[in-house]
């Protein structure tokens, strides 16, 4: 996470706790942009009353330019300017540390797979594959691959709508699962929150449990046995908004051993 110089130039209410402060600071067009929040939004110690003084606003940094950042206040904690504005540019300079991103990691092709996927209109699972210049370790290379696909996502969104996705990558959480626990059992997956997912996306569909096998056929052409996954928090990234309103979300990394690749499965919707 991302944090933003500001000046805190007032407590505006000290009768409760936490206090309440005004906090204020200049972006790169000169503008002045001014806060109020909780002082523990602003300030590490939230005792000291003393004003003006230096403090903090956590946030993201949407884009890195040459000399500036483009950073979004609305992750993690969800403040506004006095204007409703959450997305700034400022100098690079005025923001710490240095926003994390993937490493070593491209995007493949698999032909056969999204051919097939195509037909596949009323899904909403979305399918990402990728390899990486450096060995497998774990967690780390599954986060990778997450952050790695939360960029493409982001680039998808800016290609769209011209406006990136906000995402706190130290704000990701994850766990280990097994294949079963995934995928479900062979001869029954209708347990598995994967299978409801692709089998129930917000208007329905068609599809089966043959429909399911097969896509995982094409995913993984030599088994799932041999894989490992990770399952990731749902709160770090707006890519996660609309399912976080009603149907819910999936973002898991899939590492397969056999072919030496991963396979990230996400999906966020709502009606």
């Amino acid at each position: 996470m991302a944090e933003v110089r500001v000046r805190i130039t007032k407590i505006t209410d000290d009768g409760n706790y936490p206090m309440w402060a005004e906090a204020e600071f200049t972006d790169r067009r000169g503008v002045k942009h001014i806060f109020r929040d909780k002082l523990p939004v602003f300030a590490y110690d939230d005792t000291d009353i003393t004003c003006p003084r230096e403090g903090v606003l956590r946030c993201f940094i949407a884009e890195e330019k040459e000399e500036s950042c483009i950073i979004d206040t609305a992750l993690p904690d969800d403040v506004e300017d006095a204007d409703g504005g959450t997305r700034f540019e400022v100098d690079k300079a005025e923001v710490t540390p240095a926003f994390e991103k993937s490493r070593s990691m491209h995007r493949i092709a698999d032909e056969a797979f999204e051919k097939v996927y195509k037909s596949y209109d009323d899904s909403v699972m979305e399918y990402f594959f990728m390899r990486s210049d450096e060995p497998y370790s774990g967690e780390s290379s599954h986060r990778n691959a997450a952050l790695f696909t939360m960029e493409i996502l982001s680039g998808m969104c800016s290609a769209e709508d011209g406006i990136l996705l906000s995402y706190a990558p130290d704000m990701m959480k994850c766990k280990a699962l097994s294949p079963q626990e995934f995928f479900g059992d062979p001869d029954f997956p209708q347990k598995c929150r994967y299978y409801r997912a692709f089998t129930d996306p917000p208007y329905g569909s068609k599809y089966h449990a043959g429909d399911y096998k097969y896509i995982n056929s094409l995913l993984f052409p030599k088994g799932v046995e041999d894989t490992e996954i990770y399952e990731w928090s749902s709160d770090w990234s707006e890519y996660f908004a609309d399912g976080n309103e009603w149907w819910g979300c999936m973002y898991h990394t899939v590492y397969d051993r056999a072919m030496d690749r991963y396979v990230v499965i996400a999906a966020s919707a709502t009606d």
